[in-house]
């Protein structure tokens, strides 16, 4: 844990309204919110940070990949915490920070985890440019979701769990039948890695339909098959 000398330099110089600086080691991949919003964890070279958000201390480290960990995921009730690092996934015990599964299918980093709103799947998205659909519960792998060329940077779930978005470094965006696990549509426009996708399916009427951008370095805001989509391509990804 730091000592209070490295917490007051950590914290100097922050930006304006910001409330802490956090960052133990290198940030890697993402970070999620618990669904109570009281935790954040951040993917990083050693492991996964969980901090707190309302102090900004660090509550523990899971620790125990013997690579980066991309990518980071809490299950709906809070009990499970998902990281992904290379060809694996952990899943941990939240309250005990203890791992309790290791799900291996994936033959490059896992790079993207999400599970659905109702938590009986978990959903990757890997360098091996395929998606996989696992039952936590069971471990066992449900179905594969193969249409990228590239990366699978981002994976996402519309709030209803109908749809699966899948954002990759090929520079498309596909939309997948959670259901049947088809896909529905693919969604193009930028012209550089699309680094994160979100699903909103209650659109905001004055947006819908709209379009903005069509460089490689910005934001699409899409309307499709009444869902609304925020992608986000990025200059910075790796």
């Amino acid at each position: 844990m730091n000592t209070s000398k490295e917490q007051d330099i950590s914290q100097t110089k922050l930006p304006e309204d910001a409330k802490f600086r956090l960052g133990k080691s290198s940030i890697i991949g993402n970070v999620a919110f618990s669904p109570d919003g009281t935790r954040l964890a951040v993917a990083g070279d050693i492991g996964t940070w969980i901090y707190d958000v309302e102090s900004g201390d660090e509550v523990s480290l899971l620790a125990g990949h013997t690579e980066y960990v991309w990518s980071v995921a809490f299950s709906p009730n809070g009990e499970t915490i998902a990281s992904g690092s290379y060809e694996e996934i952990w899943l941990w015990d939240s309250a005990a920070g203890l791992p309790k599964a290791t799900l291996s299918e994936h033959r490059d980093y896992v790079r993207a985890l999400a599970y659905s709103p109702d938590g009986s799947t978990l959903a990757s998205g890997g360098a091996d440019n395929i998606g996989i659909l696992w039952n936590p519960a069971t471990e066992e792998l449900k179905a594969t979701l193969k249409g990228h060329s590239g990366s699978i940077r981002s994976i996402a779930y519309s709030p209803d769990g109908s749809t699966i978005a899948t954002a990759s470094s090929d520079e498309l965006v596909i939309l997948w039948h959670a259901a049947t696990r088809q896909s529905k549509t693919s969604l193009k426009g930028h012209t550089h890695v699309v680094n994160s996708v979100l699903i909103h399916l209650t659109a905001v009427q004055s947006l819908q339909g709209v379009r903005m951008g069509r460089c490689g370095y910005g934001m699409l805001l899409l309307h499709a098959e009444k869902l609304q989509l925020l992608i986000l391509s990025s200059i910075f990804g790796v």
